[in-house]
């Protein structure tokens, strides 16, 4: 049965731990977010603010659901506020299955454009549209090919959208449009 999923600690609280602590927190989770230093913390903490108050000034979040997110999350630069958590959000085998328990239950899903990769001058989708998706896609069935493991078969989307003719940059569309 699977593990019931109350409270959350998100590890660094960057463009992607905020995004992750405040999609956590408006589905109803409590967060704790966690930074090395204070200052990295409270940048992130007004990035979370700031990112909240911008959805309820766009008419696509009431200002309650913003307070009540906000009074889920508790930042900390303390490793130990962690220790009530039912999941960790990192890189970490033994977490796998409850992230996807996790982010299954969220229903949320992120725009391209807010999702970036680290030591990249832009986010993995445009990347991968510059590329192309048809390389991308030949690429993933070599790599599984060689190594049988399943995290490097190709994503069924990725597939969906070289069927379709969704090459990225060099078809005129992929995650994005491009005007010719």
């Amino acid at each position: 049965m699977p593990q019931e999923i109350q409270r959350v600690g998100v590890v660094g609280c960057g463009l992607m731990g905020a995004g992750i602590a405040e999609v956590c927190a408006k589905a109803g989770y409590m967060v704790v977010v966690r930074e090395v230093n204070k200052d990295f913390l409270e940048a992130g903490m007004a990035r979370i603010n700031g990112s909240l108050d911008k959805a309820v000034a766009r008419g696509k979040l009431p200002a309650a659901s913003r307070d009540d997110a906000r009074a889920r999350i508790i930042g900390t630069t303390d490793m130990g506020a962690f220790s009530g958590c039912d999941l960790i959000v990192e890189a970490a085998p033994e977490n796998l299955a409850l992230q996807r328990q996790i982010f299954a239950e969220l229903d949320a899903v992120a725009p391209a454009h807010a999702i970036l990769a680290s030591n990249t001058p832009m986010g993995p989708f445009t990347l991968l549209d510059f590329v192309g998706l048809d390389t991308a896609l030949f690429i993933a069935d070599a790599v599984f090919e060689e190594t049988k493991d399943p995290r490097f078969a190709a994503p069924p989307l990725l597939r969906r959208m070289v069927s379709a003719g969704y090459l990225g940059k060099k078809s005129g569309r992929g995650f994005y449009e491009y005007s010719k």
